[in-house]
C-alpha cells in the first residue's frame, strides 16, 4: 500500500497580482468599498493600484453597479470622481453646512471627527452616514454613500 502523499507545497509566486493593472481595477471596482482596507494589507502591489487609481475605480464602480442611483442623482465628475450633482443634494448640503456652521459640532462629532469622516478608510459611525456622505466634494464618500444605501 503507497502512502498518500499529504505534503503541502505554497505557491511561489501571488498569480492575481502578476495581472496586468486594468484588469486589477476592474477586479477591485466589484469589491465594496469596507473591504478596501483589508485589500491595503494584502500585497504592497494592490495597495499602489488602489491608491494611484482610486478615483477610476470608484468610478467604475459607481457606472457598474449603482449606474441607476447616479443617473438619478445627476452624478457628474469633478476633479475626476463621480459627484452627485441633484438639487436637493445641494439643498441637503447647504443644510448642513449652516447647522456645523451655528453648532460647530453636528450630529455631536467634534470638528476632528468631522474630518476624519471624509477619509477613504476613516471610522465612520452609524448615526453619521448619511450626512457626512451626502458631501459633494470630490472623493469616495459617494460611492460609500451609494454602498451604504444598497445594504
Amino acid at each position: 500500500m503507497s502512502p498518500i502523499s499529504t505534503s503541502f507545497k505554497p505557491l511561489d509566486q501571488d498569480y492575481l497580482t502578476t495581472f496586468p493593472t486594468e484588469i486589477l481595477i476592474k477586479i477591485l471596482s466589484e469589491v465594496p468599498i469596507s473591504s478596501f482596507l483589508d485589500i491595503l494589507h494584502t500585497s504592497s502591489r494592490l495597495r499602489a493600484i488602489l491608491k494611484s487609481h482610486a478615483a477610476v475605480i470608484c468610478n467604475l464602480a459607481i457606472k457598474s453597479r449603482f449606474w441607476r442611483k447616479a443617473k438619478c442623482l445627476n452624478t457628474k465628475l469633478v476633479s475626476g470622481w463621480s459627484v452627485p450633482n441633484h438639487p436637493l443634494i445641494f439643498d441637503e448640503e447647504l443644510l448642513y453646512k449652516r447647522q456645523y456652521k451655528s453648532t460647530n459640532s453636528p450630529l455631536g462629532a467634534s470638528k476632528n471627527s468631522y474630518i476624519k469622516h471624509y477619509t477613504i478608510l476613516g471610522p465612520i459611525t452609524s448615526a453619521s452616514i448619511p450626512r457626512f456622505l451626502l458631501n459633494l466634494a470630490p472623493g469616495p464618500q459617494f460611492l460609500y454613500f451609494l454602498e451604504y444605501l444598497n445594504s
